[in-house]
C-alpha cells in the first residue's frame, strides 16, 4: 500500500488552478485538517478522500467508470466512495451540499433520445454539509 500524505495548501491551490474550480472553505478545511479518527481507520481515505494522488484518480478513473457517454455537471466534483462503489460529491455551486450517486443505478437515468443523464435525478443529497459529512463517517467508521 502506498503511504498517503496530508494536503497542504500548495496542493489545494494548485488542484483549484489547474481543474479550474474553487473548493468551498469548509471542505479546504477538512482537506488541511483531517481528522485523526478518519486518517487512523483503513477506510477514511475511502469516504473522504485526503490524498493527492488518490483525489485525481476518483476524478479521473472514477467518473469514467460511472458514465462513459458524458461527464458531471462541473459544479460536482467527487470527494470519495463507498464500500459498493457508490459515489459521494461536493457541490461547488450554491450550497455546500453532499451528494451521492448509486453506480448501479446511473445507466436508468440515461436518456437515450437527448443522450444525456438526468443528474438532476441521479445525484441524490446525502448531507447538507461537510461539517455533518465527516461527523456521520466518524460514527459509521467507528461502528465497524
Amino acid at each position: 500500500m502506498l503511504e498517503k500524505y496530508d494536503m497542504e495548501e500548495y496542493d489545494i491551490q494548485s488542484l483549484e488552478e489547474n481543474l479550474n474550480l474553487k473548493f468551498p472553505i469548509a471542505y479546504k478545511n477538512i482537506l488541511l485538517n483531517y481528522p485523526v479518527e478518519l486518517k487512523t481507520n483503513e477506510y477514511g481515505n475511502q469516504f473522504l478522500i485526503y490524498d493527492v494522488k488518490d483525489l485525481l484518480y476518483n476524478l479521473i478513473i472514477r467518473c469514467r467508470w460511472l458514465n462513459l457517454k458524458e461527464t458531471l455537471p462541473r459544479n460536482f466534483f467527487p470527494i470519495g466512495y463507498d464500500y459498493g462503489g457508490n459515489m459521494f460529491f461536493i457541490n461547488l455551486k450554491d450550497d455546500e451540499s453532499i451528494y451521492i450517486i448509486d453506480h448501479d443505478e446511473v445507466e436508468s437515468f440515461y436518456n437515450p433520445n437527448t443522450n444525456m443523464i438526468n443528474w438532476d435525478i441521479a445525484l441524490k443529497e446525502f448531507k447538507p454539509n461537510i461539517t455533518v459529512f465527516v461527523e456521520w463517517l466518524k460514527a459509521y467508521l467507528s461502528e465497524e
